[in-house]
Order: structure tokens, then C-alpha cells, then sequence
């Protein structure tokens, strides 16, 4: 048995898990031998070939939004599509097109790639059919929001009329876990599936059957009966805490020094960077001003959490780690100059 095959996602604390991936149908290319390629004629010493050429082929339908997706992921910096521009964001056929061009190395290369993963694993299954063994893959039962699979298949996910999630994935409090787990995952539209007769489960179905003799289905309970957990923050839209219902002279922030770090209360948060989430909830309120901690800026556990109320030990002893120099922060720096331009709190 293996584990899935897809390209890993950006999944905060995760380091690359397979079961919250970029694509649900495409290979992970880390997986392709340079030996291989060597033996194919594509790779001589330290040097690669143009994979331009290799794109020849009748390709799957998924894999010119998987190519597109990650073409738009390389060139727009955000955390995720839903802060991508909105002409992309919502695939206007002119900025699609704009990003084809712009991209197109990027694109043809991305599915030459995929090409050659398809072709080794082909081999790989080939050689172990010869030997009577069956290969049994596995299959996350659900996506992870930044992904193409969720981004050009809106209709198929309870998402609102802006593109986010009304409710993700969760379990309640079991044997591994006394508080639940907030997998944070979108949750599918099963009526709209059905109307239009499930086409994105049977497309992935047949990914699946083409890479594996047989597979089985992750947390495949889902598929009976599921747990929804409100996306955010709970109630309705007139929500106080939500950022448009706070007032100018309000003050709204992450946290204190009182509180955990936001990855305490999402410990098992399937989305990527679920700290910088919470850091551009608080940016975007109306509130005139706004606080966030370094602590989550930096995506910090636990450890971090500089004091616990009521407690007389092992407090205000956190500091920012020697290893994390000023100047290694280029990216969070960036990140938040970002957001605070798009918010007008420069």
C-alpha cells in the first residue's frame, strides 16, 4: 500500500502532507528518478533537456486547471486563491488566457512533469503485475482549500458567494483527540454533485483506478454522514466579533500575552498558514486600529506562549529565538507590508 501520490501542499506545521495536496489527480514530481531520465535520453550529466517537446499528447482535462493553478500560485503572492486578484480568482477567460501566455514555459513544463511521473509510475505498476502484486493507493477523502480542485470546482463546495468555505471538516472529541479535530478542510456540495451527476468524483475516481489496482477511500465515513464546523467565527453574519461589525474606535487584535498562539486552538488545521489566516481577519476589520504577535506572525506552537493567567511558573520567559534573525524574516516582512497596504494601514 502506498500513501497518496499528489504533490504536497503548503500546509502550516505539516512539512509537505500528502493527504492536504496542491492537485487531487495530479503526480508528485519529487517522485520522478533522475536515473530514469538518464536511461530516457532526458537528462545528460547536470543538464535538462527542454520538456517542451514531450507535450504532445491528448492530457487530461484536469490538468490544464492543475498547470493554470499552480502558473497563478508562482506569480501572485498570497496565501491563498481567495486573495488572488479578482479577475483570477473567479477564472475570467481573459486573465486565464493573460497567465497561459505569460506563463507558458512554466505551464508546458509543469505538464511535461507530469508527463513523466505518469510514465515511471506506468512502469513501476507494469513491473509489479508481472510479479502478482497488487498495488492498493489511498485517497483523502477531502482537498485542501488551496488547491485547483476547489478553486475551478466552486459549485462542488460549500463555499459562499465570495468563494469561502460556509464550513469545513472536523471531527468531534475521540480516542485521539479530547478536544476533536478541526481539519479545516471545505466540505462538498453533495446536492450540487448529484445534479450534476457527481462528474468531479467520478473524474478523480478514474485518476485513482489509473494509478492503483485498488485504493481505498480516507475517512471514507464521509461519505455516509460528515461533521460540519462553522468556517471562522460562529452565528450569523451580524456576528460582533466578525471584522465588518467592528467600530472605528475599536482595537482588535490576535492575541495577548495572556493568550496561547493561534495554532494551539487549530492544532490539526489542514489549511496553509492558518496563523497569517487569523493575521489578515484582524488587518481587514474596520477597527482603526489593529495588533497581531510576533508569536503568530512567526507560526510558533505552544512554546512560544509568553504567560498562562493564574499561574506562577514557567512564565514570561519567551523570547525571539537567536536562530530567527531580523533579516531572515524578508518573507514575513513582505507579507505584511502586503496586507497592510491592501487594508490602507500604511
Amino acid at each position: 500500500m502506498v500513501l497518496p501520490l499528489v504533490p504536497p501542499g503548503r500546509t502550516a506545521g505539516e512539512d509537505g502532507s500528502p493527504y492536504s495536496g496542491q492537485d487531487a489527480n495530479c503526480g508528485n514530481t519529487l517522485l520522478i528518478s533522475l536515473e530514469e531520465l538518464v536511461k530516457d535520453g532526458l537528462l545528460m550529466k547536470d543538464e535538462l533537456p527542454d520538456l517542451v517537446g514531450l507535450v504532445s499528447l491528448v492530457l487530461p482535462g484536469w490538468l490544464e486547471d492543475a498547470a493554470l493553478f499552480a502558473a497563478i500560485d508562482k506569480s501572485v503572492d498570497a496565501f491563498s486563491w481567495y486573495e488572488w486578484p479578482e479577475p483570477l480568482k473567479n477564472r475570467h477567460l481573459g486573465a486565464l488566457e493573460d497567465i497561459y501566455q505569460k506563463q507558458n514555459d512554466f505551464i508546458e513544463i509543469f505538464m511535461a512533469q507530469q508527463f513523466l511521473f505518469q510514465r515511471q509510475w506506468q512502469r513501476i505498476r507494469t513491473y509489479a503485475q508481472k510479479l502478482g502484486i497488487s498495488i492498493m493507493g489511498d485517497m483523502p477523502i477531502y482537498v485542501g482549500y488551496h488547491s485547483a480542485d476547489v478553486w475551478a470546482n466552486r459549485k462542488s463546495f460549500l463555499l459562499d458567494k465570495n468563494g469561502f468555505p460556509t464550513f469545513v471538516s472536523g471531527v468531534p472529541p475521540d480516542a485521539f483527540s479530547e478536544t476533536g479535530q478541526l481539519w479545516n478542510s471545505p466540505l462538498y456540495d453533495w446536492k450540487a454533485m448529484e445534479a450534476d451527476g457527481f462528474t468531479w468524483w467520478v473524474k478523480r475516481i478514474k485518476r485513482a483506478l489509473d494509478l492503483y489496482d485498488e485504493f481505498r477511500i480516507d475517512h471514507f465515513r464521509g461519505l455516509a454522514g460528515f461533521w460540519a464546523v462553522p468556517s471562522a467565527f460562529g452565528g450569523g453574519s451580524d456576528n460582533p466579533h466578525l471584522p465588518h461589525n467592528h467600530e472605528l474606535d475599536q482595537v482588535v487584535y490576535t492575541g495577548t500575552h495572556d493568550n496561547d498562539t493561534v495554532l494551539k486552538y487549530l492544532p490539526a488545521a489542514k489549511e496553509t498558514d492558518i496563523s497569517w489566516a487569523l493575521i489578515t481577519a484582524a488587518l481587514s476589520s474596520v477597527a482603526r486600529t489593529s495588533m497581531v504577535t510576533i508569536q503568530d506572525i512567526l507560526g510558533l506552537d505552544s512554546s512560544a506562549r509568553m504567560n498562562t493567567p493564574a499561574t506562577q511558573k514557567g512564565n514570561w520567559k519567551w523570547r525571539i529565538p537567536s536562530s530567527v534573525g531580523f533579516d531572515s524574516l524578508s518573507p514575513e516582512a513582505s507579507k505584511l507590508k502586503e496586507l497592510l497596504a491592501m487594508y490602507n494601514r500604511l
